[in-house]
């Protein structure tokens, strides 16, 4: 994703996720959970989760928790003052998209992947923040690509002489048991050994953040996961395997072999601009454009959180240095 590749970073979407998922919904004054009767409010959960130095992801199938620079909140503040300044840059070079190309951009990703739409409103997101965040990949991409023409021809011998790039990878649909300790591994064998379905039991015992059923990437996995799922057919269960500080137990409702991607017109067409990307980022340092446009630009962050206003201030700091540094070494 644009948005990713600029930032070099995997979390910031996991930081916007979080973010537009949940305090774009929540009115301060209203709850949002009980705990047997005890609320959570919606300001003491924002102050959380702005505050939060610690999130937890999924790398190869476990999850873990890692931590993060600063605070969510503050990388928020970062990421949405660079989306402005960057949506100014393009603006000044009039190359700002329209409405309509924004929704003919959404259609296109549509058309990439039909549950485009779908899997960003799963997890928050409205029509109003998915149209900001193609604007503003479209913006990075005009910045990036202008001045460059790829033609289709180049396409075309990118796939002949690359075949490899274009193939989708083996995977497996598979219902998952995913459990932290040995007495809950115990207690699912135990009922693992009556009549109920595999399923039945995945969907009471998983703990899996990212459910019970799961498409995975077999090449993604960890080399002896990765032994056990190529091991074990279709309508079988693999072995108790360690994964992320737990056990976890597969059923094999599926199997993809790998194989060649149908290379749709639009699926050309994604090709032929990451082309033209990879010609940009070699010829224009965006991240050092962006570094410049937002040291002279006017950020003023609210004294109401002058928490946010400190963090602010010694970025600014850092900023001077890096600028400096970057000057005297061209």
């Amino acid at each position: 994703m644009l948005a990713t590749d600029m930032k070099q970073s995997l979390l910031v979407l996991l930081i916007l996720v979080l973010l537009g998922a949940f305090t774009t919904g929540c009115r301060r004054d209203k709850n949002v959970a009980t705990v047997d009767g005890e609320a959570i409010s919606a300001a003491d959960f924002n102050q959380y989760l702005g505050t939060k130095r610690t999130v937890r992801v999924v790398v190869q199938g476990q999850v873990t928790d890692l931590p993060v620079s600063d605070t969510l909140g503050f990388q928020a503040l970062q990421d949405l003052a660079t989306q402005r300044i960057v949506m100014h840059m393009a603006a000044d070079e009039g190359l700002l998209p329209t409405d309509k190309e924004v929704e003919d951009e959404i259609s296109f990703k549509t058309s990439l992947n039909p549950r485009y739409l779908t899997d960003l409103k799963a997890i928050g997101y409205e029509m109003g923040q998915i149209r900001d965040d193609v604007k503003f990949s479209l913006c990075q991409e005009r910045l990036l690509t202008r001045g460059i023409h790829v033609d289709e021809s180049e396409v075309d011998r990118l796939i002949k002489e690359h075949p490899e790039q274009f193939m989708q990878p083996a995977s497996a649909d598979v219902y998952q048991i995913y459990v932290l300790s040995l007495s809950q591994k115990n207690a699912v064998d135990a009922v693992l050994k009556s009549q109920q379905s595999f399923k039945a039991i995945a969907a009471k015992y998983n703990q899996a953040p990212e459910g019970e059923h799961v498409s995975i990437r077999i090449d993604r996995l960890p080399d002896s996961i990765k032994k056990e799922v190529d091991n074990t057919p279709v309508g079988g269960q693999t072995d108790w395997l360690t994964a992320g500080g737990g056990f976890r137990k597969y059923f094999i409702e599926g199997k993809t072999e790998a194989k060649m991607v149908d290379m749709t017109p639009e699926r050309k067409e994604f090709t032929r601009r990451q082309i033209a990307l990879n010609y940009g980022r070699q010829a224009n340092d965006l991240n050092q454009q962006i570094l410049a446009k937002l040291k002279s630009s006017d950020v003023v962050v609210s004294d109401d959180d002058p928490q946010l206003k400190d963090m602010w201030k010694r970025m600014e700091d850092r900023l001077d240095k890096i600028l400096s540094a970057t000057k005297s070494g061209s």
